[in-house]
């Protein structure tokens, strides 16, 4: 009777599938779905102190949207 260490005879790694892939990545459902079309937003600079910038990180973009959406919009001003 011929003894073996487990090392050999512990079974070979199974082999990767080398196939090409049949659909494309954007395919398979995964990811963020997109937005429709009213409520995708944009970047915009505004130029505001340093303790303004730090003061709307404390509170957030959404605290931004709600405050926007709240606020009365002015009649133009007439020009002079």
């Amino acid at each position: 009777m011929c003894m073996t260490s487990k090392a050999a005879r512990k079974t070979p790694p199974q082999r990767r599938h080398n196939r090409r892939m049949t659909r494309p990545m954007n395919d398979r459902g995964q990811g963020r779905k997109p937005l429709p079309p009213d409520q995708k937003t944009r970047p915009y600079s505004v130029r505001l102190t340093d303790a303004r910038i730090a003061k709307l990180k404390l509170l957030g973009s959404e605290w931004l949207n709600k405050a926007i959406d709240k606020a009365k919009e002015r009649p133009p001003s007439p020009k002079v």
